[in-house]
């Protein structure tokens, strides 16, 4: 992550010197997601929208396609995220509500998966599994139709969220440890210890109280290797 830092860095000092504004957008939004994973959730939030605010969908709705997907959208959905997470949740939702009309209106099947997934984790931050699980199937819909096996992984996950609070903890917890295999199996290697403290609540649903605390004890041994 420091070197992907420093590289988000360098790219914005690049665009600066070129007065570049769409290298600019992608410098931002770098180094947004960069500082989002690290933990530096309020200098995220600023990149993010920093990003947004130097966004123009006519102009920059090709980096969809150069990129993979829509800068907008990511600064929208992740900034979003950022702020559930920081506790501004009515503005989390309208900046997660922006990015899937966006990505929408882009018609870009990653950026709409994208956007929809990221209004879950907002709602899986709230603790509102109906809409969790309203978002989840939807992205899980698109992602095997357009063959996104990480996004899949991750809606999954939530879905499996969704069903352990509403009640159904097993089948749940089944789905969970599905997703989290696939996600995995993807190569993936952010984000697990978020995935492992969501699998130590649903077994803890479950009346599994060791596989839970096995579960926060990877959790933390991922967070101090990395």
């Amino acid at each position: 992550w420091r070197q992907a830092q420093d590289l988000s860095e360098q790219m914005l000092e690049l665009s600066e010197r070129k007065n570049d504004v769409g290298y600019q957008l992608e410098g931002h939004r770098a180094l947004g997601m960069t500082l989002l994973w690290r933990g530096e959730l309020r200098r995220a939030h600023e990149r993010f929208e920093l990003g947004y605010n130097a966004y123009n969908p006519e102009q920059h709705h090709r980096h969809a396609v150069v990129y993979g997907n829509d800068p907008g959208v990511a600064c929208l959905a992740h900034g979003g995220y950022v702020l559930s997470v920081l506790g501004h949740l009515e503005q989390a939702l309208a900046h997660g509500a922006k990015a899937v009309a966006l990505a929408r209106r882009q018609a870009h099947p990653f950026s709409v998966v994208q956007a929809l997934i990221y209004c879950a984790f907002i709602h899986h931050t709230r603790r509102e599994p109906q809409q969790v699980l309203k978002f989840a199937k939807e992205s899980m819909r698109l992602a095997r139709e357009h063959g996104f096996p990480f996004w899949l992984a991750e809606a999954r996950m939530m879905d499996g969220w969704a069903q352990c609070e509403q009640g159904a903890a097993c089948a749940g917890l089944a789905q969970l440890q599905q997703g989290f295999t696939e996600f995995l199996d993807t190569g993936a290697l952010m984000d697990r210890p978020r995935w492992l403290s969501v699998l130590a609540e649903a077994h803890a649903r479950c009346n599994q109280p060791d596989a839970g605390l096995r579960a926060l004890t990877e959790g933390l041994i991922v967070v101090d290797e990395t």
